[in-house]
């Protein structure tokens, strides 16, 4: 048995096992892209990264708040350059990452959406 952590991430588009989850920025859509100035580093910016959790609930809180209107859906990942997210509390279990595998699907709410309306704000979203 592995002691490793088990990332999430939630979601309403359509992945499945074995694709990869890039950040806004690596899509090149203009309405969510930071510019980048060559040779200098990247502003620290949501379109930036990839956002994950080891919190399977906080995960489906995402899930249900995502943009789209597919159905809400938790991926299990792989993430890859993990670092702590800056923004939220360590309470959220929030971590940041350049690139994500889907290593697995979930489809069956663990929560309502009524539950995820509350959990975003006990969140302090």
């Amino acid at each position: 048995m592995s002691d490793d952590p088990v990332f999430y991430h939630g979601t309403r588009r359509p992945f499945r096992p074995g694709g990869w989850l890039f950040p806004r920025s690596f899509h090149g859509d203009p309405g969510t892209s930071a510019p980048l100035n060559p040779g200098r580093k990247a502003p620290t910016d949501a379109a930036d990264y990839v956002y994950v959790t080891t919190s399977r609930t906080v995960a489906w809180v995402y899930a249900w708040h995502a943009h789209g209107r597919g159905r809400p859906r938790v991926l299990r990942v792989d993430p890859h350059g993990l670092e702590h997210d800056p923004e939220h509390s360590p309470r959220m279990q929030a971590y940041r990452c350049s690139s994500a595998k889907v290593l697995g699907v979930d489809l069956d709410p663990e929560i309502s959406e009524e539950e995820a309306r509350g959990g975003w704000v006990q969140a302090g979203h």
